[in-house]
């Protein structure tokens, strides 16, 4: 430790080190902190021109801009008074984002996506001017604000050094000359392990780079206009940076740095230890070694229970329960939390600390802080982690002791969530969150729903639909999910009510709000279509009815038509038979007269036999004459029957027209009412078919 102690206080000699970063790395509790604590004490005793920024994230900080203010407020010569920007920014920002909460939840998420705090594994850098200029417009942000949200690195840059100058400086709103002598601040930044990503990029790409690079009267965000033109805050003020952290810190091709790892100790090294303490472990170092790891503060616990054991190692349990229990107590509540959560679990991923109470809300956060604690955490071959056995004994135990409730709650939700894995591993990891929401649903339809609560994803939704039939029942156009995985979510979420299934459940409730609006529009106009098609086909009917009736009528007209027409015919055909009559007499007679004559030669019948015979054909040729002079007294009457025959066979053409005319449109009133009885039945279908989707809404008012 004087080594390295040596190694800080030379880095930290302004006047003779011109370099502006020491990173100090090292695992979990191997004394880190206790090496920059007795750096500090030095300084403080001595380095009295050096202004020191001591700050230790062990306070909840989720956001940028408050890790800025905790970061100005942790100087050790600070007046009274708070910082003028960083304060105001600070207080502004948590405004707008509580704001948000309530009035734009969409919004919401994206300052606080933006603004807050990540680990190196995860951190990405955020919030180009591009990038800002797009969110302001999409969701209507005013101008003076964009920047405090979308641009938090650079403004919160700038307020910490326009801070810095009006506090250490007394620098107001100009300088007209530089200072003979700059001001030597130190920065001490210990475990910030949880928030290490953004607080690196911070320091090295925009407050250094602002501080050594970028001319206060160009500020972007204040108003410096009075200071000399290229002077920047370095010629006021000179930075110094301790940085401590479990994870390797990343070269910057702007700023080296000069690097401390503190190792656990070697066998030799613990053998010295406790030849310190006058006690010889050499025929147990192996045991010491694997109990204690090489980290300090378990050796001194070892150290402990061997003098209480009077030069023995009796009891190496209790030794790992105390060292759980004091390493417990080094971390910082969250962790501690974080810590809890899981250790009741057999395993656990990044999905599993959604449904943990005491981690859901910062599950990132979690998941970094066991990533970087390999000594609290073992990794499993399935790439699941665990919380190694003798910190979860004692984990498990303390919180039953502690606080049953929470123990219980905690017991509960590790079942529950070991069902739910079982059921939901057989599925990809990138469906199974999507499977999971789609199990919040009571129902869903394919388009409406799946669009508004999975926006972008809708597509990626509809296809994990398909891919699963046996899954996603549909009934109406209506998906369920089966009752196996819909009963293991939500059990799970009942019991752990995690931020999906809450933020999941707000925008169900929106889509169903505007899917039963919908059907009500889509119930209303088939209830109309389907009252003008029945009062459309009631017409339809009356028409055929008519139709009907007029055609018995011309039927019965057609009958009678035809027996006139009959009666004409014979009429007329006896009249031309009457009008061909002397015609007929001239033959005849010359026929008689013959007969006669032939008989009077040839035959002895006598004269007056004869002359009978002739007298008989003059009175029939006479009676003829006699009707033919009757039928000419009717003078005329065959143009008339011929007239009379040809009216009445134009009466019986235009009857059966006019029938075959009405046959037709009653055939197509047929086809008509036909169509419209289809059309009914499809409507009926359809009204019958919305009444069942509003009997079936998307949100479960309880879930269990």
């Amino acid at each position: 430790m004087v080594n390295n102690l040596q190694a800080i206080n030379n880095f930290a000699n302004f006047t003779e080190n011109s370099e502006k970063i020491l990173f100090i790395e090292g695992a979990f509790g191997v004394g880190k902190s206790y090496l920059i604590e007795n750096f500090r004490n030095e300084l403080l005793n001595d380095a009295k021109d050096v202004i020191l920024y001591d700050y230790n994230h062990n306070k909840q900080i989720y956001y940028l801009h408050e890790f800025v203010y905790s970061l100005s407020m942790s100087c050790t010569t600070l007046p009274a008074i708070d910082p003028r920007e960083t304060y105001l920014n600070r207080n502004i920002f948590l405004e707008r984002l509580n704001e948000a909460i309530g009035s734009n939840y969409k919004l919401y998420r994206q300052i606080k996506e933006i603004n807050r705090l990540r680990n190196v594994p995860n951190f990405l850098a955020t919030g180009s001017s591009a990038d800002a200029k797009a969110l302001q417009l999409q969701f209507g942000i005013q101008n003076e604000d964009a920047s405090l949200l979308f641009r938090p690195f650079e403004l919160s840059a700038e307020s910490f050094i326009i801070d810095i100058l009006q506090v250490h400086c007394q620098i107001l709103s100009d300088a007209a000359s530089l200072p003979q002598e700059k001001k030597k601040l130190l920065f001490i930044l210990d475990n910030c392990d949880a928030a290490a990503g953004s607080i690196n990029h911070w320091l090295f790409h925009h407050l250094l780079q602002i501080f050594e690079h970028k001319a206060i009267s160009d500020f972007s965000f204040f108003d410096t206009s009075g200071f000399l033109k290229g002077v920047t805050a370095a010629d006021f003020i000179e930075i110094k940076i301790i940085i401590s952290g479990r994870e390797p810190l990343q070269p910057s091709e702007d700023y080296k740095f000069t690097a401390i790892k503190i190792e656990p100790f070697s066998k030799d090294r613990i053998i010295k230890a406790f030849a310190a303490s006058n006690i010889d472990v050499r025929a147990n170092i192996d045991l010491v070694e694997k109990v204690t790891q090489g980290l300090p503060y378990i050796i001194g616990l070892v150290v402990e229970a061997i003098i209480m054991g009077k030069g023995e190692i009796r009891d190496f349990q209790q030794v790992e329960r105390l060292a759980a229990a004091r390493l417990m107590n080094y971390l910082s509540p969250e962790e501690q939390d974080y810590l809890r959560a899981v250790a009741f679990l057999q395993d656990f991923d990044g999905e599993t600390l959604e449904f943990m109470p005491l981690v859901k809300k910062d599950a990132t956060a979690a998941m970094n802080f066991f990533a970087s604690c390999t000594n609290l955490i073992d990794k499993k071959q399935s790439g699941k982690l665990a919380v190694k056995e003798e910190l979860k004994q004692y984990i498990t135990s303390s919180v039953q002791s502690e606080s049953p409730k929470v123990a219980q709650s905690l017991e509960a939700i590790a079942y529950l969530y070991s069902d739910y894995d079982k059921i939901m591993k057989s599925f990809p990891s990138e469906e199974r969150v999507f499977i999971r929401m789609l199990a919040y649903f009571n129902s869903f339809d394919k388009i409406f729903a799946i669009q508004s609560v999975f926006g972008e994803n809708a597509a990626t939704v509809r296809k994990i639909v398909d891919k699963y039939p046996s899954i996603f029942k549909e009934d109406n156009q209506i998906f369920k999910v089966s009752q196996t995985i819909t009963k293991a979510v939500l059990e799970l979420e009942e019991a752990s009510q995690s931020e999906l299934f809450e933020a999941t459940q707000q925008k169900i409730r929106a889509s169903w709000a505007n899917y039963l609006a919908k059907l009500d529009k889509e119930l209303e106009s088939a209830d109309a279509k389907l009252a003008d098609l029945l009062q459309d086909a009631e017409l339809l009917e009356k028409q055929d009815v008519s139709l009907f009736q007029e055609h018995k009528k011309l039927e019965a007209e057609l009958d009678i038509t035809q027996i006139k027409l009959s009666d004409a015919i014979n009429l007329h055909q006896k009249y031309k038979m009457a009008a061909n009559m002397p015609l007929l007499l001239i033959p005849f007679a010359i026929a008689i007269a013959s007969i006669i004559e032939i008989f009077a030669k040839f035959t002895n019948i006598s004269q007056t036999v004869l002359l009978a015979c002739a007298a008989a054909g003059a009175v029939f040729g006479i009676s003829r004459l006699w009707v033919y002079i009757k039928f000419l007294r009717g003078k005329g009457s065959v143009k008339e029957a011929a007239a009379n025959r040809k009216n009445y066979e134009i009466a019986k053409d235009n009857l059966s027209s006019n029938i075959k005319k009405i046959i037709s449109d009653r055939e197509a009133l047929s086809a008509q009412l036909q169509t419209a009885a289809q059309l009914k039945d499809k409507l009926t279908r359809d009204v019958q078919s919305i009444k069942n989707k509003i009997k079936e809404p998307f949100v479960r008012e309880e879930i269990g």
